[in-house]
């Protein structure tokens, strides 16, 4: 195994306080390898900006889908599976790398709302595609169809819209979040403001990819909690991804579920953000063997 190689980088990457500034500028940190093929940065921002209004605290993963070894694990099916009812079974992000033995892992797809606080390990039906090792745990729906579809060569491409849902013949790995904010290098956030509920200022979770399809943006933004981090807009989290180098980006399931974990020396796991509460979730996690 080619495991916890660079692992000193988990110290680095610290988040960025700002003292006495009054620009509206961003400040990003740099991209700190902390496994082979995968970086992490931390960023923040001052307010009343035309990208930035709110105050935010961003963490992101890069992830190199051409590094040897990189290979995404998102929920598999639980015993005695049943389609649209008994499809995975509900686990923390921070427990999932425990369990997995994986590097990093993020939230991902939805779950129905009234599962969200249950124990973990109770059966859950997932919300939208989702593949785990080429095995389908959940088939596409029209309401969650924003996908993520990448194949045994890791060869990825986001769907803003899966539905009618695309052929998924080789599709090794695939998670759905419920709309996209960047498509084909464009901020479409803005597009989604006075619609209120899930488009309003929450913490959020996204997912993104490069033009060449190269690394995928692993996105968690904090929330809820004021004068540390008030959460984003859509048009926000678009932007967000833009500045770290995304070229297409789906808004995954935020709110007290945003959590983005990685495995620490010791093999424990180690929560970068801090959640406004921890719910039980599918996840899109990264490895390297």
């Amino acid at each position: 195994r080619r495991g916890l190689v660079r692992v000193t980088g988990l110290l680095c990457g610290c988040l960025l306080l700002l003292s006495g500034r009054t620009a509206a500028d961003p400040v990003l940190g740099p991209w700190v390898p902390i496994f082979q093929g995968i970086e992490q940065l931390s960023a923040t921002n001052d307010t009343r900006s035309t990208d930035f209004s709110n105050l935010m605290v961003t963490y992101a993963l890069r992830v190199d889908l051409r590094e040897p070894g990189i290979q995404l694990l998102p929920s598999p099916r639980i015993e005695n599976y049943t389609v649209n009812s008994r499809e995975t079974a509900g686990m923390t992000v921070s427990r999932y790398v425990k369990n997995k033995g994986v590097q990093v892992a993020i939230n991902a797809g939805f779950f129905r709302p009234g599962e969200y606080y249950l124990p973990e390990g109770t059966p859950m039906a997932v919300s939208g595609l989702l593949i785990s090792q080429g095995e389908s745990v959940s088939p596409a729906n029209a309401s969650y169809s924003a996908s993520l579809l990448v194949d045994s060569a890791n060869n990825a491409r986001i769907l803003a819209t899966n539905w009618p849902a695309a052929n998924t013949d080789g599709i090794q790995s695939a998670v759905s979040g419920d709309y996209p904010v960047l498509v084909d290098g464009v901020n479409i956030g803005r597009k989604y403001l006075g619609q209120g509920g899930i488009h309003s200022i929450h913490p959020r979770t996204a997912i993104g990819l490069s033009q060449d399809r190269r690394f995928l943006y692993l996105v968690v933004i904090d929330g809820r909690q004021p004068g540390y981090s008030d959460g984003a807009y859509d048009y926000e989290t678009a932007a967000w991804l833009q500045l770290m180098g995304a070229h297409d980006a789906i808004n995954m399931d935020g709110g007290g579920s945003t959590t983005m974990s990685i495995q620490d020396v010791t093999g424990n796991p180690r929560r970068l953000n801090s959640s406004s509460a921890v719910a039980a979730m599918p996840l899109l996690l990264a490895t390297c063997s």
